[in-house]
């Protein structure tokens, strides 16, 4: 009777990780490392708040920027430097960055928040890597709470889903 309900336990644990753990990918790899689009529930939800994100930043929106970005939202990069919510409002309005196309979006539930990681292609062929965290609203909207943003190696340098190749140096060259 004991070994049954260890093993009862063992495998809802099982189970419990398995279901909490895995990621909604947008892109999972398939055969022959070849991408095959999967398109979420979150994928899509959070695919449109990221390019709403980016389109009322371009148009210079400030009242709706206002409203899709928490107020204790911040923006971290790769050498740790904060910028503030006001700040980064700010800098959007100021110069907008050129509209870019989202690419290898995978979303993870975690809780009761949702953490969004793309690249981000810009038409001048630079990209940036970020991760955003979501967090719903008392109404049932979703705000931006945090986003950690850093350079992306160029396209050619990644495989289907965005990880670098094994065989580069560490200087990206072959």
């Amino acid at each position: 009777m004991r070994a049954l309900t260890l093993t009862l336990l063992v495998g809802m644990g099982a189970l419990v990780h398995a279901l909490t753990g895995t990621p909604a990918l947008a892109q999972p790899p398939g055969r022959a490392g070849a991408a095959i689009p999967t398109l979420t529930r979150y994928v899509k939800q959070f695919g449109e708040l990221e390019s709403e994100l980016m389109q009322v930043a371009q148009s210079q929106d400030g009242a709706t920027i206002e409203r899709l970005l928490s107020p204790m939202f911040e923006c971290r990069n790769s050498e740790g430097a904060r910028l503030t919510r006001e700040a980064w409002i700010h800098d959007a309005l100021k110069s907008p960055r050129p509209a870019g196309s989202l690419q290898q979006l995978v979303v993870f539930e975690t809780g009761n928040h949702a953490v969004a990681n793309f690249r981000l292609q810009a038409p001048d062929g630079s990209a940036r890597f970020i991760v955003d965290v979501w967090a719903p609203t008392p109404e049932g909207h979703w705000q931006l709470r945090v986003r950690f943003e850093s350079p992306s190696p160029a396209a050619s340098q990644t495989d289907a889903v965005g990880t670098p190749h094994r065989d580069a140096k560490p200087d990206g060259k072959r």
